[in-house]
């Protein structure tokens, strides 16, 4: 199982909030009082951004960010996204309620945020409001942000190109299945992709579809530096090379469609594959991103549109959040090729494999597990709990703080369920 190290960071607190969801309205912007010269002892980072840089005007964005209390004390907070015009707030958005964030400890938060602004360059930056305090605080000086330039994004009145309710690699088994895990296959496997396309413009979106295998921070991370570690190359390559959608086929890797005015297009995307291997480092592992081309549009590289992520569904008719089904409107996937062909890959023995169970904090410990194989730990809800990678060959998860059953199942490199684990806590 390959999980990119860095998503896990954060587990520690991600937890507590999944399983609190409240109905919020948008906050009133003409209310809102923010401390602009005053910032609070709070760190920020930029989180969740691999959704790719398109906003689109009468859509649902995704944005988060991980916090640090370095305040000295235990904070009881309600963390919300604002969008700025310059350095002059003009809407704050909706937030997952308070949390209770003690000293030096991390808060990881993402939420979908409607964008009903016109089309402009914009700062989308976190803003923390206090217990028992009306008023907001910002967690940097406004002209730090404004110069960095991670934080801003560029909002579209139109973009002609389908957005995604969803994206996931079909029959992966405990390949992942959620937007933490690392997808994998080894190099000529082929593999599927299914999305569900949403065209929200009053007439048919024609053009073609194709998915790319990329590696490029500027694009999914919103201008974040590589850190010490990560591998310093850049990579795009189609994956969809010789795919296709029912009879439709592709052509140089893009695949014809159609998809009719307001309405949403569930596609399989049938038949791809990677020739090359790339050693992704420490962190940041590639993504799948689709692109779309209208039709009329020639087909070189700067004419292809990035799907943007739609998780409208996530709000009601009078735009109130009431969801936290979020996590599963994807328009990316994190994957990676395992060197060399599958077959002949050494299967998994699972009398080798030892696991160990910590009730004191919850730890799930698998020892000698095989690199091609994989690992999927869910609650009895289904929910996926995630875990790390310890190389060579350990696996780490931490079990939620709730009582209850967990299952364990190990898989072989090629999708075959080779053993079931319960462990109840």
């Amino acid at each position: 199982m390959k999980i990119s190290n860095y998503l896990y960071l954060f587990l520690t607190t991600i937890f507590l909030f999944y399983f609190n969801v409240k109905v919020y309205a948008l906050e009133n912007v003409s209310n809102v009082v923010i401390d602009y010269d005053d910032p609070v002892g709070i760190s920020v980072t930029i989180r969740d951004q691999h959704y790719g840089p398109v906003v689109v005007s009468g859509q649902t964005k995704v944005l988060g960010a991980s916090f640090v209390n370095l305040t000295g004390e235990t904070k009881v907070c309600d963390f919300r996204y604002a969008a700025f015009n310059g350095s002059k707030i003009v809407q704050v958005y909706d937030g997952i309620g308070e949390v209770t964030l003690e000293n030096d400890k991390i808060c990881d938060i993402k939420v979908p945020c409607y964008i009903d602004l016109p089309e402009g360059d914009y700062i989308f930056f976190p803003i923390v409001r206090f217990k028992g305090e009306t008023k907001w605080y910002m967690m940097k000086d406004m002209p730090t942000i404004i110069k960095n330039g991670y934080w801003k994004l560029h909002v579209y009145e139109n973009y002609p190109a389908p957005s995604s309710e969803y994206m996931n690699f079909p029959d992966a088994n405990g390949k992942g299945d959620s937007e933490f895990s690392v997808y994998h296959a080894y190099q000529n496997e082929k593999f599927r992709v299914q999305m569900k396309l949403v065209n929200k413009e009053s007439k048919p979106l024609n053009g073609k579809i194709k998915i790319m295998w990329e590696r490029n921070l500027a694009k999914f991370w919103r201008g974040m530096k590589y850190s010490s570690g990560d591998v310093k190359t850049e990579w795009s390559i189609c994956a969809s090379e010789l795919a296709h959608i029912g009879t439709a086929q592709a052509e140089n890797g893009g695949i014809p469609i159609s998809i009719e005015a307001n309405v949403k297009l569930e596609i399989m995307i049938e038949d791809c594959f990677l020739r090359e291997y790339y050693d992704y480092g420490e962190r940041w592992a590639p993504y799948l991103a689709a692109y779309f081309l209208p039709e009329g549009k020639e087909d070189v590289a700067g004419n292809w549109l990035p799907v943007n992520d739609n998780s409208d569904f996530c709000f009601d008719s009078d735009m109130n959040f009431i969801s936290n089904q979020w996590d599963h409107s994807l328009n990316i996937l994190a994957f990676q090729t395992f060197q060399g062909n599958a077959t002949g890959t050494e299967n998994l023995d699972i009398t080798k494999v030892g696991l160990k169970f910590n009730k004191a904090d919850g730890t799930v410990l698998l020892n000698n597990v095989p690199e091609s194989s994989f690992v999927r730990v869910v609650d009895v809800n289904n929910k996926l709990i995630e875990g790390s990678h310890i190389p060579p060959t350990s696996l780490k998860f931490i079990l939620p703080k709730i009582k209850g059953t967990y299952i364990v199942s190990l898989y072989n490199y090629d999708g075959i369920l080779v053993k079931l684990f319960r462990i109840i806590k």
